[in-house]
């Protein structure tokens, strides 16, 4: 790879990269970098563009607030509506004012506050009764567009003395709690935090990878087409889809945020594009730099050391050193998996010994320069010529294939051979599925209602501390007094079935639409029982009780939570947790076939 030239687009790549630069990176700053290495912008979506354009641009325009976490695109979706919607010139925007105003399709001024922080003190109390007038529906001839963080655009309003800015204060409180766009103001509330698509993931690492300058960027260096490929441009191709297993590794990665999202870990577009870089870029030698630029990847070319620019090992930030991983909101997430330390028999076996060949193959059998040649040395050393020195480089390589496995494993695969017993989330992939079903208005109630049946059961098991095989009623053990013991043979209220005309219990999902909920109804029961919000932690726990592990054997906290679950059913039923009163009590036991057998505490 002699005469390798510098890419203007692998530097303005790098901009992105994970970096004090990269973690400060603005709508402003990416278009002088831009400028800087003249290339073409990348095509980054907008996921809240369209409702934007329908809440401000229609006959009758309504007031906008555009809030979320930094880096969510706030900046971004207001330069996308100004100049590509409005038609604003490009020479006004941003401008060096607080506010900008511009003309609405209907002829309303709108005045626009791209960050609420940038308001001077002085004319804070003016711009804030207009505000506040607009969202009463007191002022006509103007709308507003705001861009602030959650807790700034609480605080503003919190902390002002003008007149109804309580009113709006606790509205907007309301809104964001409840995640409503619309409310009782003349507004819409757009929450870029608050949405979970798998389109944007593809859409930004589309952007990335099919970005039109490569070819040209990149045109006369021997890297690309060399027996030694650039890993620059290797990883490009493995990210878009290029290697042999197709859009796996990216559609794992999508798998991967998903089940972040369901635990309320928010990834902001901006670390997602960070992502997309980091891949592509990754390398561990330098660990102040560690994205690679052209000469680098020339060096690691010519010398073999992919193993410093590993795709899926930067997919989980290991180019960097360990407390700026934490730090990083999209890499920390992705550490809560345990890849790499998680694996069975089976698949050890397919890494170290080739058997079962079918799944030995789908690890192995395309992109050798990241599987087989990586592996090869350490594995020979250890296995084949027995040298136990080796055996740290060995533990180390086969964590190594382990990551990449997880990547490249089909998502079809079940059991023992499924991607995610490389986690610490082995029913991860079914709990992937179960979320599926509840989006789809088609789905399949046979499936939901078996799924139902097993987590039924690991309740049953995690209250009473029995083997129990019961699944079509819940019963709420626990223990009589205060007692710190977890499981018990006691219920207060009679158990409840799971599909019972009177009641039911069933899997739905929450009104945001980010984790699946169990919910019972009662007709005996006046009001709404709160469900059991079954995030991926909990619902792992639920499945390997019902499995049979022992309850107290993986996690405190899921113990505690479904304890809390119990107590809050039960006093909806109408136990009030009255300890003088036996009256209704069940001792509970286990029957010979499984079952729950319940007899009445005779007092």
């Amino acid at each position: 790879m002699s005469d390798c030239q510098s890419s203007p687009l692998v530097s303005f790549l790098r901009t992105y990269g994970p970096s004090p630069e990269g973690d400060v990176l603005s709508d402003e700053n990416v278009r002088s970098a831009l400028a800087k290495f003249n290339v073409a912008p990348m095509d980054i979506p907008a996921p809240q563009i369209e409702a934007l354009k329908a809440a401000l641009c229609g006959e009758t325009p309504h007031n906008v607030i555009l809030t979320g976490t930094a880096g969510d695109g706030k900046t971004y979706h207001i330069r996308q509506l100004l100049l590509e919607e409005l038609k604003m010139a490009p020479e006004l925007w941003p401008g060096e004012a607080a506010v900008l105003e511009t003309t609405l399709p209907n002829g309303i001024r709108l005045r626009v506050i791209r960050d609420l922080s940038e308001l001077e003190d002085d004319e804070k109390d003016a711009e804030l009764a207009a505000i506040i007038a607009c969202l009463h529906g007191e002022l006509t001839d103007v709308r507003y567009l705001i861009a602030a963080n959650d807790g700034q655009l609480l605080r503003y309003f919190r902390d002002s003395t003008t007149l109804g800015a309580a009113h709006v204060h606790a509205e907007l409180a309301r809104m964001l709690r409840f995640e409503r766009k619309e409310g009782a103001l003349d507004l819409i509330l757009l929450n870029l935090s608050r949405s979970w698509s798998g389109k944007t993931v593809d859409d930004i690492f589309d952007a990335v990878v099919n970005h039109p300058d490569w070819d040209t960027s990149c045109s006369g260096c021997p890297g690309v087409d060399a027996i030694n490929p650039c890993p620059i441009r290797l990883n490009q191709g493995i990210l878009r889809g290029d290697s042999g297993s197709g859009l796996t590794f990216r559609t794992r990665i999508k798998d991967a945020l998903r089940i972040g999202a369901a635990n309320d870990s928010h990834i902001p577009i901006r670390y997602l594009i960070m992502l997309a870089v980091n891949i592509i870029l990754g390398d561990k030698r330098v660990p102040d730099d560690p994205l690679l630029d052209c000469d680098r990847a020339k060096q690691r070319a010519a010398k073999g050391n992919y193993g410093l620019c590993n795709p899926y090992e930067n997919a989980l930030g290991l180019n960097m050193p360990k407390r700026q991983r934490d730090a990083n909101v999209v890499f920390s997430q992705m550490a809560t998996l345990g890849l790499g330390d998680e694996t069975n028999n089976l698949l050890d076996e397919a890494l170290t010994k080739g058997e079962p060949k079918d799944v030995a193959s789908e690890i192995f059998g395309s992109e050798l320069i990241y599987g087989e040649k990586l592996f090869a040395p350490a594995h020979h050393a250890y296995y084949v010529t027995a040298d136990r020195s080796k055996a740290d480089d060995f533990r180390s390589s086969i964590a190594t294939q382990r990551r990449r496995a997880f990547f490249r494993l089909s998502a079809d695969r079940l059991g023992m051979s499924s991607p995610w017993r490389f986690t610490v989330l082995h029913h991860a992939g079914t709990y992937l599925e179960v979320i599926s079903a509840l989006e789809d208005t088609e789905a399949n109630k046979t499936y939901l209602d078996q799924i139902a049946r097993r987590l039924i059961k690991g309740l049953n098991r995690a209250y009473l501390g029995m083997m129990t095989e019961e699944s079509e009623k819940l019963w709420l053990a626990g223990t009589i007094g205060r007692t710190d013991d977890t499981v018990g043979r006691i219920a207060t209220i009679d158990a409840i079935q799971r599909g019972a005309r009177a009641q039911n219990i069933k899997l739905e999902m929450d009104p945001a639409g980010r984790r699946p909920m169990l919910r019972i109804r009662s007709r005996s029961v006046e009001g709404t029982i709160d469900p059991l919000e079954i995030r991926p932690l909990l619902f792992e726990y639920l499945l390997r009780v019902e499995e049979g592990s022992l309850p107290s054997s993986f996690s405190r906290q899921c113990q505690q939570e479904v304890r809390q679950f119990a107590l809050i059913t039960s006093a909806a039923f109408g136990d009030e947790g009255d300890e003088g009163d036996l009256s209704n009590v069940f001792v509970l036991s286990l029957g010979s076939s499984g079952n729950v057998d319940a007899k009445t505490l005779e007092v």
